[in-house]
């Protein structure tokens, strides 16, 4: 138990967040009941409720957590109590739960401000926020969404909330190079890029949307981004050169986050490795600038009725292949092993270019590698990675795409490599 002089100011904190919780949804369920109801829970209801849920915690014995969850349970069934009675009086009028619901997770929420002050504050900023745009939401879900929308977001949130925290992370199967966690993020990153792209298109336009989504979901995956923008141009052949342009700009990012990722780790990394990030850049927006005037006017490209924030099996046969792609990475590493930097940059860089900068980088920061040394395996992992996407571009998109996105990757690193060539690497 506690008494005047072990009152630390953690209990003060706890006590004065769960007091602001109460008042901040009280006000909110106050200014945005009916009117007309006579018994409506408001501020001081949902205050004193915020403070029954603190001191079922504080009068608990702190010494055994049993006795703080029985005391909080017994709370928590009176408060019931008392709101069902409140409902059975109010349904005639509201025959709404949405208030009482609240009730409850606003006593909650009091007990667990004493130990988590900071993220109960955040979950009752986010309740209040969904309690105040409920025309909003509504409007958004029935109005604005379509059936197949909605769909697609119920499952996108799925992935999220529960196959993400679900999937073990940590290596497994053969040579370990299977991750349950790497290959469910894998699927969230594909749905992810296709909702920017769609998005995109609904926002900007036809016309621009892709090629602006291109250059945005690169920062996610620019091989993830390129198999998309090939499924899409097998999808409707009229957005061909749309989906070219967002696929060849997604690389841009990629150099964009190179040098960020240099920066970050060693930044005397990327001094010399400056001139081939801005002669690959500007190859590629040159590459995608062409296309983008390709680009036919809005008006001879029709709005497709099928399109779709995203499809699941796409996403997950996208994940099947980068799985693929990996185990041999890893298959050929147990093979051969330590055989030099140059050998595992480009294995390394079949999967994720950053990561083998990152690895790079950190060598040098440590004095196990000079600059000089870092920099041409530095692009040879670029160089793999590239060819990950050209194998993922025949797959997604055929012949046509493939060929236009191979010859924008070979110009960007033929760029990177001509830099390289007055350093006498």
């Amino acid at each position: 138990m506690f008494n005047d002089y072990n009152i630390s100011p953690h209990i003060l904190i706890g006590l004065s967040v769960a007091f602001g919780i109460g008042l901040l949804i009280g006000t909110e369920r106050e200014r945005h009941q009916q009117p007309s109801s006579d018994h409506a829970l408001g501020v001081r209801t949902f205050t004193i409720a915020a403070l029954i849920g603190a001191l079922s915690i504080l009068m608990a014995d702190q010494q055994t957590a049993p006795s703080n969850l029985f005391l909080l349970s017994v709370v928590l069934l009176v408060m019931g109590g008392l709101t069902a009675l409140s409902y059975i009086r109010t349904s005639k009028t509201d025959s709404g739960l949405t208030t009482e619901a609240t009730l409850i997770l606003t006593v909650l929420l009091g007990g667990f401000a004493i130990h988590a002050p900071l993220l109960t504050a955040c979950i009752a900023i986010i309740t209040t926020g969904l309690l105040s745009f409920k025309t909003q939401l509504h409007t958004f879900i029935k109005g604005v969404l379509s059936e197949q929308e909605l769909h697609d977001a119920i499952i996108f949130l799925g992935v999220v909330c529960i196959a993400v925290p679900l999937a073990p992370n940590q290596a497994i199967g053969p040579f370990n190079a299977i991750n349950p966690h790497s290959i469910v993020m894998i699927m969230v990153v594909m749905m992810t890029i296709n909702a920017i792209g769609y998005v995109a298109q609904r926002v900007i336009g036809v016309r621009y949307g892709l090629a602006f989504a291109g250059f945005i979901s690169g920062f996610i995956s620019s091989t993830a981004t390129t198999y998309t923008m090939g499924l899409k141009s097998k999808q409707e052949p009229e957005l061909f050169n749309s989906t070219v342009a967002g696929g060849v700009l997604s690389n841009l990012s990629t150099l964009i986050l190179l040098a960020i990722v240099l920066f970050v780790i060693e930044p005397n990394i990327l001094y010399p490795f400056i001139i081939p990030l801005i002669l690959g850049s500007i190859a590629i927006c040159i590459y995608g600038a062409y296309y983008i005037r390709k680009i036919s006017p809005t008006s001879a490209l029709p709005h497709s009725n099928k399109d779709r924030a995203f499809n699941l099996y796409q996403a997950s046969s996208f994940a099947l292949l980068m799985t693929v792609v990996l185990f041999v990475s890893a298959a050929v590493n147990a093979k051969l092993g330590e055989k030099g930097v140059i050998l595992s940059a480009l294995f390394t860089g079949i999967f994720d270019a950053h990561a083998t900068a990152a690895s790079l980088a950190s060598l040098v920061s440590s004095h196990k590698l000079t600059v000089t040394q870092a920099l041409l395996p530095i692009i040879l992992g670029v160089s793999s990675n590239t060819v990950t996407k050209v194998v993922v571009s025949f797959k997604s998109g055929g012949f046509a795409y493939a060929i236009r996105i191979s010859l924008g990757l070979l110009l960007m690193i033929a760029c990177c490599f001509l830099a390289l060539i007055p350093m006498n690497l």
